[in-house]
């Protein structure tokens, strides 16, 4: 997931288990999953900072469609502890009941491998 901010923002502040993905944009009656966590892919600090869900969330995402199948069932919700700028303020939350809708959306097209 790729996050762009206003302005620079501290990488290494960035605590995935803040963010919220929910189906719908005031969360209810949807379905929404908190993140357990994750890697932070951008290791400079910008305004633009990707991240990696860990497998566990994704395949929570997956197993409660709608949620996360396109842009119009992709939102986001944050709390202030997020992430921090470069000067140590907080996120402004966006509360579950007003999330955010993804600006894109790939759709998964890997195919399960039997293990």
């Amino acid at each position: 997931i790729t996050f762009n901010f206003s302005e620079t923002v501290n990488v290494s502040s960035f605590n995935l288990t803040e963010l919220t993905l929910q189906s719908t944009q005031s969360g209810a009656p949807g379905i929404s999953v908190a993140l357990h966590g994750g890697a932070v892919l951008t290791t400079v600090n910008s305004p633009t900072v990707t991240i990696q869900l860990l497998p566990f969330d994704l395949n929570l995402i997956k197993s409660f469609p709608p949620l996360g199948t396109g842009v119009s069932s992709t939102y986001l919700a944050v709390t202030p502890a997020t992430i921090r700028d470069m000067n140590g303020n907080s996120l402004v939350a966006v509360n579950a009941s007003n999330a955010l809708v993804a600006l894109s959306f790939v759709k998964d097209t890997t195919s399960p491998v039997l293990n």
